[in-house]
């Protein structure tokens, strides 16, 4: 959560969505005036005067050309509707009806936007007219989405297509914010006045920050199926657990306690023990070769990359200049990855080994040979009281494991950003003749990294030391006192 919170402070765009919407997209058209045409020359897009007519190898078609003003359109998501301008040139004497229709890309019908298909008619002497396409807005966030409007031969006549512009895209800038809006005013605050990338901290918390980020996954379909098909696996194997302490107990009680002229008649029950633990070893087996393409790991991961690069790519000139090539590369790759395993798929573990303390209890309960209530309470009490107790050990280690990890990963940064500095200074370290100095400082920065890594080590060590010190003491004050 830490590691979430901290390469989330590292990529705020300078610049804002409004800001960015208005560099990138092009002019609303406004009375008198035409929509800004970029991907195509000047004879291609239509001005004040009436476009010229479209030329075949017959000669001067008798029918008008139909087609889109450009082939990409921007608008900001929490605009009513997106306007596509489509144009007519050529003859314009007669009457056109033409047919379009939406077609969902990246953004989804009915989720980012809603279907939309119609007529456009064109009366003689008219040569423009403007689909609208309604866009839908919710507090979910997105990479920029894009969806077609083409225009269908199905239902049109009086005018022909053009050959390239009968279909264009429509890219909808997303208004919220990275992972949800929660925590929006935290990150804005951020933003302002900032000089140093590196430097930069949101006033928000880190567990937060991941349990919003869960949340915002979980609205994506194939990670929702994902999860509950993780949950569901973890469960089956919380089950092959408490089968195993079920078969233990028959094994003891009822098989191994029989005398020994008797073991004849046990051995059916021994051979079903064993066809039931091969069946869940077998099941389990599948369920995780299964589990790789749930696609949990790989949709956060990817999801998680492109906010950062699209923050990145956000970024003004300036604002670019304050973080290094390697400082992105281990954003993407070696931070994102640590949050992915270390912190969302560690939530599903916690949700298991929640589900095995249950299990457990339900069988303590069940199957407690102790006949008071009190009793069996006692019997389960060391399954309730030894997570606790850990959960709040490790609370109160928090900050400091916080500290040496942030440490660890300032150290590995400054090292990475050394290397890079060499990699794009060789020619200047040669020509000067300072190799013998750049040394030197690789050197103070592989040992403050090495230093930091055992500091590190240690803690963890540490933290980890906890629940076998804790399981030996009872163990130890059971036998001396039990």
């Amino acid at each position: 959560a830490g590691r979430l919170r901290d390469i989330l402070s590292g990529f705020i765009p300078q610049r804002s969505l409004e800001q960015e919407a208005r560099s990138s997209a092009p002019p609303t058209p406004a009375s008198g005036s035409r929509p800004f045409c970029s991907s195509y020359s000047e004879s291609e897009c239509l001005t004040d005067r009436q476009a010229e007519p479209s030329e075949t190898s017959a000669g001067v078609s008798d029918l008008p050309v139909v087609k889109f003003i450009i082939d990409e359109f921007f608008v900001r998501e929490g605009e009513p509707a997106a306007q596509v301008l489509v144009i007519r040139a050529g003859n314009l004497e007669g009457a056109s009806t033409v047919h379009y229709r939406t077609v969902g890309g990246t953004a989804a019908e009915g989720v980012s936007f809603e279907h939309t298909e119609g007529t456009l008619v064109f009366r003689p002497g008219e040569f423009e007219k403007t689909v609208f396409v309604r866009l839908i807005d919710d507090d979910t966030w997105r990479t920029t989405v894009d969806f077609f409007v083409e225009l269908v031969e199905d239902g049109s006549s009086g005018a022909i297509f053009a050959k390239h512009l009968w279909r264009t895209k429509v890219l909808i800038l997303d208004n919220d914010t990275f992972p949800t809006d929660k925590y929006a005013k935290e990150i804005a605050e951020a933003a302002e006045g900032t000089t140093n990338l590196l430097s930069v901290r949101i006033d928000a918390p880190a567990f937060g920050l991941l349990v919003e980020m869960l949340r915002l996954l979980t609205k994506n379909s194939k990670m929702a199926r994902g999860t509950i098909k993780i949950i569901l696996t973890n469960f089956v194997r919380n089950l092959h657990m408490f089968a195993q302490l079920f078969m233990q107990a028959v094994l003891v009680d009822k098989v191994l306690n029989r005398p020994p002229d008797e073991m004849n008649i046990v051995i059916p029950e021994i051979l079903l023990l064993v066809a039931v633990n091969l069946a869940f070893f077998f099941v389990l087996h599948v369920l995780d070769y299964m589990r790789l393409s749930y696609g949990v790991s790989g949709t956060a991961l990817r999801t998680l990359q492109s906010a950062l690069m699209r923050n990145f790519l956000d970024f003004s000139e300036e604002r670019r200049k304050l973080l290094d090539d390697g400082g992105l590369a281990i954003a993407l790759m070696d931070d994102c990855q640590a949050v992915v395993q270390e912190g969302l798929l560690n939530i599903f573990s916690a949700i298991e080994a929640a589900g095995g303390i249950a299990l457990m209890i339900v069988f303590k309960v069940a199957f407690s040979t102790a006949s008071s209530f009190s009793a069996k309470l006692t019997s389960v009490a060391p399954l309730i009281v030894f997570p606790t107790v850990y959960v709040f050990f490790l609370r109160c280690r928090w900050p400091k494991t916080q500290a040496c990890l942030n440490s660890l990963h300032h150290a590995r940064d400054a090292l990475v950003r050394f290397c890079g500095q060499v990699v794009h200074s060789y020619s200047l370290i040669i020509d000067f003749n300072v190799r013998s100095l750049f040394l030197m400082r690789f050197d103070d920065k592989v040992t403050a990294y090495n230093a930091q890594y055992r500091s590190t080590s240690e803690t963890l060590l540490n933290n980890s030391k906890f629940s076998p010190w804790v399981a030996v003491l009872i163990t130890s004050c059971y036998q001396l006192y039990g």
